[in-house]
Order: structure tokens, then C-alpha cells, then sequence
């Protein structure tokens, strides 16, 4: 009898055992699954995100070319989408020579903007006479809606640094 216990132990211990490692094979197989799910998503993500960059860049493009004067030098701008806050940015540069016969006096713009919104979130505007520049506006909107004044094309351009991020500094 005791043989026939210790032979139908063995047998339960050798079934117990296929059923684990089958079990095992089944885990690996589903892990391997999950990862290859998970690649899928992250390209797929990947690929949207190169989408919504590609249309902040055409958007701010457009942008800035609407808001060009005659009078001013052709607009240089900055895009940047903004994952975080699902925005688009563009900040466009301009200069404008009041006597184009003079480089002695001359307007510089910056203006950062949401590209799509058309929503201002701050300006720059420095007046250069002489080689000295006199600010005659500069603020930037916290995250928090609150208008903060800035003293300096630097200064301004590092308070836009949250909405562009290390693109524009």
C-alpha cells in the first residue's frame, strides 16, 4: 500500500508540476503580449505627437507671416508645442526702422503667442536708439493669468521660458 501511495504522490507531484510550468509558459506569453501592446501604443503615440508638432510648425509659420508689417523687417518666430499644456507657441521677432535711411534708431518686437488661439502671453518692445534701449513694454502672463512686468529683453525672455521651454533659451 505504501507503494501505491508513493507512486500516486509521484504522479500528482509530476502532474502538479506540467500544470505549473504550462501555467509559467502561459505568463511569459502573455507578458511578451503586453510589451508588444505597449510598443505598439508608444509608436502610435510617437507618431502623434510628430503630427501635432508638424502642425504647430506650419500654424506659427502662418502666424507669423500675418502678423509681418510693411514696415518692419520680415518676422523671425520660434515654435514650440507644448505637451504639458497642449499648446501651441510661436514667438516672432521683428525690427522696424522708422527712417530706413537710419540704423541709429530702430523697434524691436518679441511677442509670444498661442499659435491657433491667437491669446497673447507677453511682449517685448525695446526702442534703440544710439546704442541705449528704452523698454517701452514688456510683460509676461504667468501660468497663473497674472501679468508680470519685466525690465529687459533678457528678463522677458527668461519668465516665456515656461511656456517654450529649453527650445528658447
Amino acid at each position: 500500500m505504501r507503494d501505491a501511495l508513493s507512486a500516486i504522490l509521484v504522479l500528482l507531484v509530476g502532474i502538479l508540476m506540467g500544470v505549473v510550468y504550462s501555467q509559467q509558459k502561459n505568463i511569459e506569453n502573455d507578458q511578451q503580449a503586453v510589451m508588444e501592446i505597449g510598443n505598439t501604443l508608444k509608436s502610435n503615440n510617437d507618431v502623434s505627437a510628430l503630427d501635432v508638432e508638424d502642425k504647430c510648425a506650419r500654424q506659427a509659420a502662418e502666424f507669423s507671416k500675418q502678423s509681418a508689417t510693411l514696415e518692419s523687417l520680415p518676422n523671425s518666430y520660434v515654435d514650440h508645442y507644448n505637451p504639458q499644456m497642449r499648446k501651441c507657441f510661436v514667438l516672432t521677432t521683428s525690427i522696424y526702422y522708422p527712417n530706413s535711411n537710419s540704423a541709429e534708431v530702430s523697434t524691436e518686437s518679441d511677442f509670444l503667442s498661442d499659435a491657433f488661439e491667437q491669446w497673447g502671453y507677453g511682449d517685448y518692445i525695446g526702442i534703440n536708439k544710439n546704442g541705449s534701449t528704452a523698454i517701452a513694454e514688456c510683460y509676461v502672463y504667468s501660468l497663473k493669468q497674472k501679468k508680470v512686468i519685466c525690465h529687459s529683453r533678457d528678463e522677458f525672455i527668461n519668465l516665456i521660458s515656461e511656456y517654450l521651454g529649453p527650445v528658447y533659451q
